[in-house]
C-alpha cells in the first residue's frame, strides 16, 4: 500500500509541476520529468510485484506497440553498413556523403597528424542526429511509462478521482493565472517579461496555442467533475444537498473560467478543436443514447462562454481572428508552405524518416521559401511523425491509435457517474488530436505527459472496472525477487534521461563545435597578428607559418569530429571554410600552400548555404568572406561567388560590410 501511495504520489506531484516551468521545454525540466517518470516505473513494477502481478503487463497491447515503437526509434541510432543504409534510407547516406568531412586534412610538415579512411566507408545511423534520436526515444518510454502506470492506478476509484483532480486542480490555476496576468496587462510567467503573446492569454506557457491545448485536455475533466457533482445530488439527504449544491456551483465557475480562459488565449485552432471535440463526442453519446448529464454540463458550459464573448467588442476581436484564419495558410511562412515543405521532407525519408526529433536539424535543407525565419517544428504533430519516422513509425502509431479507438467501442455499459470520467477524457484526448493537425502540442513536455496520463484513463475506462490481483504469498515474494531486473532498468533509464541536461542540452557533435571555437579564435588571432606585424617582410619566417598552420588543423580536426556526429550543421560548415582560409594563409607564409585551396573552403562555403538556404545570417556571414577573399578568388571562383554575393545583399539590404561596390573588388567576373 506504501508504495502504491508513493507512486500515486509522485505522478500527481509530475501532473501539477510539469506545466509551470514554461511547459517542461527548458532542459533541466524535460530531463527531470522523463527521469521522475522513469523513477516511477521502478516503483510501478515494485507495486505489480508485490501484489502478485506479472512484473510488467505483457500482453497489454499498448505495452507491446510502445516498445516496438521504441525499438524502431533504437533502430535508427545504429550504425548501419553503407549497402543497407543505400537501401532503407538513400537520402540520408546522400546527406551524409554530401557533408560529411571528407578525409582528415594533409598532414602539415613537422606534424603527426595521420590521414583517416573516408567516412563513406564507415558505418553509418539511419538518423541524421543520432543524440536528440536517443532522447527522443527516452522521452518517449517516460511517456509510455506514465500511460501504463496510468492504466493501472485508475482501477482504482480513489487514485482515479485523485489525478482527475490533480488535473483539473492544474487546469483551473492555469486558467486564473492567465486571465490574471491578461487582465492587469502585468504580463509575466512569474519573474519573466513575455516578449511575444502579450495581447494573449498564456498562463505558464510562452505560446498561446500550447496554453490552450494544456485547457483543452483538463477543461473536460472540470466539466466531468461538475456533471458528477450534479449526479450526486438526486440521492442526496436534504441537509447534504446545499453543500453539495454549493461544491457543484464551484465547479462550475472553476469549468467556465477555464473556458473563459481558452477563449483569451485567443488560439483559434483551440478553441475550434475544443467546440469540435465536445460536438463529435456529444454526438456520439447522443447516438447511443448515453451521457445525458454529461452532455449537459458540457452544453451549460459552451453556452455560457459564448453569449459572454458574443457581446461587443470581445466578440470583435475574436470574429478578426477567425477571419484571418485563410491568411495562416498563405505567404512563404504560412502552414501551407510549411506543410509542403515537411512533405518534401518526408517524401525523401519515405521508409523510416530522418530520425526522432531531427526535424530542426533536416527540415532547414528543405526549405524554398521564407528567408530569415528558422522554424523548429512543421506546426503539425502527424507531418512532423512522418518526416521523422517514415511509413514504419506511422504504421506503429496507427495500429496503436486503432487500438484505444476499438478499445472505447467494445466498452461494457457502466455507471453513468464513472462514465462522465471516460467521456471527459476521449473528449480531452479528442480535442488535442484534432488540434496537432495545425500545431505541435505533443511536442511541449508537460501536454504530451498530460495527454499520456488522459489515454491511460480511457483506456482504463474502456476495460474492466477493477484491477486483477493474483494474491499469493509465497508467488509475491518470487516476483519481488525477479523485479530487480526491470526496476535496475528503470533507474538506468532515468538516469540516461539526465544526460541531456547534464550536457547543457547538447549532444556530442555541438560540443565539439564549441572545443573547436576555443582553438579557433586563438588560432586565427594570432595569423592575424603575425600578418599585421610581417606585413613589410620579403621572407616571413617559414617555421612560424608551420606551428600557426598545425594549431589551425588541430582546430579543423575537431570541427570535423563534430560534423562526422552532426553532418548538417551549417554553422559549423561556415567554420570549417574559414579554417580552411585561414590554414591557407599560414601555409602560403610557409611557401608549401597545398594545391586546391580555394576548392577547399569553397566546398564548405556551399555546405554551409545548402544546409540553410533561407538563412540571412549564413548568407551574410558567407558574402562577407567572399567579398574579404575577392582580389584571391581566380575567374571560376568570382563566377560562383558573384551570385552568392548578391543574394546576401538581397537578404540583408542593411548590412553595411555587403554594400561594396563589385567595380572596386577588382575585375568583373
Amino acid at each position: 500500500m506504501r508504495t502504491e501511495r508513493a507512486l500515486l504520489g509522485l505522478f500527481l506531484l509530475l501532473l501539477a509541476l510539469a506545466p509551470l516551468p514554461f511547459g517542461s521545454v527548458q532542459p533541466w525540466p524535460r530531463a527531470a520529468l522523463a527521469a521522475a517518470c522513469l523513477l516511477g516505473g521502478a516503483l510501478w513494477v515494485l507495486w505489480r510485484a508485490r501484489r502478485g502481478l506479472t512484473l510488467l503487463p505483457w500482453k497489454d497491447p499498448v505495452l507491446v506497440a510502445g516498445v516496438v515503437f521504441a525499438l524502431f526509434g533504437a533502430a535508427q541510432v545504429v550504425p548501419l553498413p553503407r549497402s543497407l543504409l543505400s537501401a532503407v534510407s538513400p537520402k540520408a547516406l546522400e546527406l551524409r556523403d554530401r557533408y560529411e568531412p571528407k578525409p582528415a586534412v594533409a598532414a602539415v610538415p613537422g606534424s603527426t597528424t595521420v590521414a583517416s579512411s573516408s567516412p563513406g566507408a564507415d558505418w553509418r545511423p539511419m538518423s541524421l542526429y543520432p543524440w536528440v534520436t536517443r532522447r527522443s526515444i527516452f522521452w518517449f518510454i517516460a511517456c509510455l511509462t506514465a500511460l501504463l502506470v496510468t492504466v493501472d492506478l485508475a482501477a482504482f476509484e480513489s487514485s482515479r478521482r485523485a489525478i482527475l483532480w490533480t488535473l483539473a486542480g492544474a487546469g483551473a490555476f492555469q486558467a486564473i493565472y492567465g486571465l490574471a496576468e491578461y487582465f492587469s496587462g502585468h504580463q509575466h510567467i512569474f519573474g519573466y517579461v513575455k516578449t511575444r503573446y502579450t495581447e494573449d492569454a498564456t498562463g505558464t506557457f510562452i505560446n498561446r496555442n500550447h496554453y490552450a491545448g494544456y485547457l483543452e485536455m483538463t477543461l473536460p475533466l472540470t466539466i466531468a467533475l461538475a456533471a458528477t457533482a450534479i449526479a450526486r445530488l438526486r440521492g442526496a439527504r436534504a441537509e447534504e444537498r446545499g453543500r453539495r449544491a454549493f461544491g457543484a456551483a464551484v465547479i462550475f465557475i472553476l469549468a467556465l473560467t477555464m473556458a473563459t480562459a481558452l477563449v483569451c488565449s485567443r488560439s483559434r485552432m483551440g478553441i475550434a478543436s475544443m467546440m469540435l471535440a465536445i460536438v463529435g463526442v456529444g454526438s456520439l453519446l447522443g447516438g447511443r443514447g448515453k451521457g445525458r448529464g454529461y452532455a449537459a454540463a458540457a452544453l451549460i458550459v459552451a453556452g455560457a462562454t459564448f453569449l459572454v464573448f458574443s457581446q461587443g467588442e470581445a466578440a470583435s476581436a475574436l470574429l478578426d481572428r477567425f477571419a484571418l484564419v485563410l491568411d495562416e495558410f498563405k505567404g512563404a511562412i504560412g502552414r501551407g508552405e510549411i506543410w509542403r515543405q515537411t512533405a518534401a521532407m518526408a517524401r525523401a525519408f519515405p521508409l523510416v524518416g530522418a530520425g526522432l526529433g531531427t526535424f530542426p536539424s533536416v527540415f532547414p535543407v528543405f526549405r524554398t521559401v521564407g528567408e530569415g525565419t528558422f522554424l523548429d517544428h512543421a506546426h503539425s504533430d502527424y507531418l512532423e511523425l512522418a518526416a521523422e519516422a517514415g511509413a514504419v513509425g506511422c504504421l506503429i502509431v496507427l495500429a496503436g491509435g486503432l487500438y484505444v479507438i476499438l478499445s472505447v467501442a467494445r466498452r461494457p455499459a457502466g455507471p453513468e457517474t464513472q462514465g462522465h470520467l471516460g467521456y471527459a477524457t476521449l473528449t480531452a484526448v479528442a480535442a488535442l488530436s484534432i488540434h496537432s493537425l495545425t500545431d505541435f502540442n505533443l511536442a511541449i513536455p508537460s501536454n504530451a505527459l498530460t495527454l499520456a496520463v488522459l489515454l491511460g484513463l480511457t483506456l482504463r475506462w474502456a476495460r474492466t472496472p477493477a484491477l486483477a490481483v493474483a494474491v499469493s504469498g509465497e508467488s509475491g515474494v518470487r516476483s519481488t525477487s525477479w523485479s530487480a531486473v526491470p526496476v535496475a532498468l528503470f533507474v538506468a533509464a532515468a538516469v540516461a534521461a539526465t544526460v541531456p541536461a547534464v550536457a547543457g542540452g547538447i549532444g556530442p557533435g555541438e560540443r565539439a563545435f564549441q572545443s573547436a571555437t576555443l582553438l579557433v579564435g586563438p588560432a586565427i588571432g594570432d595569423l592575424e597578428a603575425f600578418l599585421r606585424v610581417h606585413s613589410g617582410d620579403r621572407e616571413p619566417p617559414a617555421e612560424t607559418g608551420r606551428y600557426l598552420e598545425r594549431r589551425i588543423v588541430a582546430a579543423m580536426e575537431v570541427l570535423q569530429e563534430g560534423l562526422r556526429r552532426e553532418p548538417l550543421d551549417s554553422d559549423a560548415h561556415l567554420q570549417l571554410a574559414r579554417l580552411a582560409m585561414a590554414r591557407c594563409a599560414a601555409a602560403s607564409l610557409a611557401a608549401d600552400e597545398p594545391s586546391g585551396c580555394q576548392s577547399e573552403w569553397m566546398t564548405e562555403l556551399r555546405a554551409s548555404l545548402g544546409l540553410a538556404p533561407m538563412s540571412t545570417t549564413a548568407y551574410g556571414e558567407v558574402g562577407r568572406l567572399l567579398l574579404a577573399a575577392w582580389p584571391l578568388l581566380d575567374a571560376t571562383g568570382r563566377a560562383e561567388a558573384s551570385p552568392i554575393i548578391e543574394r546576401a545583399r538581397a537578404l540583408n539590404p542593411a548590412d553595411q560590410g555587403l554594400r561594396a561596390d563589385r567595380a572596386a573588388l577588382g575585375a568583373a567576373p
